[in-house]
């Protein structure tokens, strides 16, 4: 939902900074008193049109229009229009919107979109505009990801990460176990003995599938796993061609030289490993939470599935996902849009948000009380998941440099992966190309 507030081009300052008085004091007196006893005052202003924009799913995005219906009612003299825009557009309507000088006042992005948008000012610095402590009911590793130097910028919406998704009748058919408890997830070894024994039965065309397509950085969560770093704590000193940035990529590639993954399933390619999943193509598959409902429907009754846990090595780590809400720098009615991100992330919405979307909670408070419609089980394994997650890769994923750091390993890794490309190799590029832009 984009901030976009009308005003009267031809007021002079001091009338425009008298109009956002005027209008702040009306949006504080109807949420105290209501519409009937605003000050006579508010009629003179101008309305605040609050257009948020977001990309989303149609429940998702449903949820969030009928949170700023609420915010209106609230509100009489704002009013919060929704933009949504399909996921492929949005970071192309997001930017074009920018170079024009029209950005969106309140937005959502990921959190590896914070660190670019905050370095080039798109982003208000939310410091002393939120609580000093604002940021205490929600995940340590989320809230790192939306500040700077202990400067928020942004306010986390929801979580996302992933887990492998089994065929349990295949699983059942060869009497294989998963774990039930993080701590007993099964270690690079292990998987890989399964993967060999699921090839060896022959039950799916292939063992399993990765869904990393887009998101090269997905592989990081294995990177982390296997002890590497992206960057140093100083997020200057690059680290992807460390022993075990090679050995990581050694180990994926694998994968592919094994004939133990689709080849169509590699970094750059169109195929969505869910899918081939769904259709019985393949026994597992690493996946995201937010692929449950679209599998559920997928599925449907052709087999049973369910969720557990990422393998581990020398420790467990996984990849952060999912988004968080953004006001713009230039916002025209800052303290309105300030005031309706709060009103949109308070617990209560979130809640909500996170419930109805069925996405993953921020919040720490709602990790054990969100209520989800069906496979509370399975979202539990995620919600165990998020808790991995590494301080230092959701700094190293922050950095304003990321983007292209992530297509510079996406064309590397692909190479790797579909021709024969050496780890060594794949590495060295990738880190000589960060070295040159941090």
């Amino acid at each position: 939902m984009t901030v976009i507030v009308q005003r009267n081009t031809g007021a002079d300052q001091r009338g425009r900074g008298t109009r956002r008085r005027s209008l702040l004091q009306g949006v504080l007196a109807g949420a105290a008193f209501g519409a009937l006893a605003r000050p006579a005052i508010v009629g003179a202003a101008p309305k605040a049109t609050v257009n948020f924009a977001l990309w989303g799913e149609p429940i998702p995005v449903q949820v969030v229009r009928e949170t700023a219906a609420k915010y209106n009612a609230a509100h009489p003299d704002v009013e919060v229009t929704v933009q949504a825009t399909p996921d492929a557009q949005y970071y192309q309507m997001l930017d074009t919107r920018i170079a024009g000088r029209d950005t969106p006042d309140v937005f959502r992005m990921e959190y590896a979109a914070v660190g670019r948008y905050r370095a080039s000012n798109v982003l208000m610095d939310l410091t002393g505009k939120i609580d000093a402590n604002y940021g205490a009911d929600f995940i340590p590793t989320v809230w790192a990801a939306v500040t700077n130097e202990g400067r928020p910028y942004a306010v986390p919406a929801n979580l996302n990460t992933e887990a492998v998704y089994f065929n349990e009748d295949v699983f059942g058919s060869l009497g294989i176990a998963t774990p039930r408890q993080i701590d007993k997830s099964w270690s690079w070894g292990e998987f890989m003995e399964l993967v060999r024994k699921l090839d060896s039965a022959k039950k799916t065309s292939f063992p399993f599938g990765m869904a990393w397509q887009v998101k090269p950085y997905r592989w990081l969560q294995f990177l982390y796993q296997h002890g590497g770093q992206v960057f140093a704590d100083d997020l200057k000193t690059q680290m992807l061609d460390s022993k075990e940035s090679i050995e990581t990529i050694q180990w994926l590639q694998a994968w592919f030289t094994e004939k133990l993954v689709p080849p169509s399933t590699a970094i750059k390619s169109s195929t969505d490993p869910g899918v081939l999943f769904a259709n019985g193509t393949l026994a597992m598959v690493i996946n995201g939470d937010w692929k449950i409902p679209a599998m559920t429907t997928a599925v449907g009754d052709r087999f049973k599935w369910s969720v557990t846990y990422l393998p581990r090595d020398k420790a467990m780590a996984a990849d952060i996902g999912g988004s968080c809400w953004g006001v713009a720098r230039d916002s025209k009615f800052p303290d309105v849009a300030v005031d309706f991100l709060k009103f949109l992330t308070g617990a209560d919405m979130q809640s909500d948000f996170v419930g109805r979307s069925q996405y993953l909670p921020a919040r720490t408070s709602l990790l054990k009380s969100v209520k989800y419609m069906d496979h509370q089980e399975e979202r539990r394994v995620f919600m165990d998941v998020v808790q991995t997650i590494p301080a230092n890769l959701v700094a190293s994923v922050s950095v304003p440099q990321f983007a292209k750091i992530n297509l510079k390993m996406g064309d590397e890794l692909d190479l790797a992966f579909t021709a024969g490309q050496s780890p060594e190799v794949t590495a060295r590029n990738i880190a000589n190309y960060t070295k040159s832009l941090v």
